[in-house]
């Protein structure tokens, strides 16, 4: 059965949305073939931490030259009760709190194709990050949301030199916090 007659849709939505997800980079999709989602290897992995500590630097620099009140209650929001929701093991809620305050601050930096960039970026960083979060202890994943708050705090300062600093120690730090769990040594644990 196809993907739309089994979401009672016609074909061109489905269509589109493939389309959508295939310039994302989350699926691949090949003539006469099919459409396979898009490898999760360490190479790819590589590649996203590569091109989004740039952009993420760059969107902290200018969120801290150019956030509103209002840009910076976003945030502070989006963080809000991130140890409970990492004590109750709610990594989907927490997932989704990270994607609020990476948006929040992208919209900060009030520039609308950073702010693609980031949507982009972030969804394919995601696909690494959740699945490791079982693997990790809770003080290191609490160690990584912390670090979000330094971000917060250059922003509020208005300060772009340490916004830029704070969120290279955070996003750079990626790419190693998950490597180690797909090596099977996840970060923090004890031996």
């Amino acid at each position: 059965m196809s993907a739309a007659r089994a979401l009672r849709l016609g074909r061109t939505p489905v269509r589109e949305a493939i389309q959508m997800l295939a310039r994302d980079g989350l699926v691949r999709v090949y003539a006469r073939r099919g459409t396979f989602v898009s490898e999760m290897g360490l190479e790819v992995l590589r590649q996203v931490c590569e091109t989004r500590a740039p952009i993420e630097e760059h969107v902290a620099r200018r969120a801290a030259l150019r956030a509103e009140a209002a840009d910076i209650e976003k945030m502070r929001g989006a963080l809000a009760g991130v140890n409970a929701l990492i004590e109750q093991r709610l990594f989907r809620n927490l997932v989704e709190a990270d994607e609020r305050f990476h948006l929040a601050l992208a919209e900060a930096a009030k520039n609308p194709l950073l702010q693609e960039l980031v949507v982009k970026l972030h969804g394919l960083a995601i696909r690494f990050w959740y699945p490791t979060l079982t693997q990790r202890s809770l003080d290191d994943i609490r160690e990584e949301m912390a670090l979000h708050q330094h971000v917060l705090a250059a922003v509020e300062d208005h300060d772009p030199d340490r916004a830029a600093r704070a969120m290279l120690t955070l996003v750079g730090g990626f790419f190693h916090r998950v490597t180690e769990v797909l090596k099977g040594t996840p970060p923090g644990a004890t031996a």
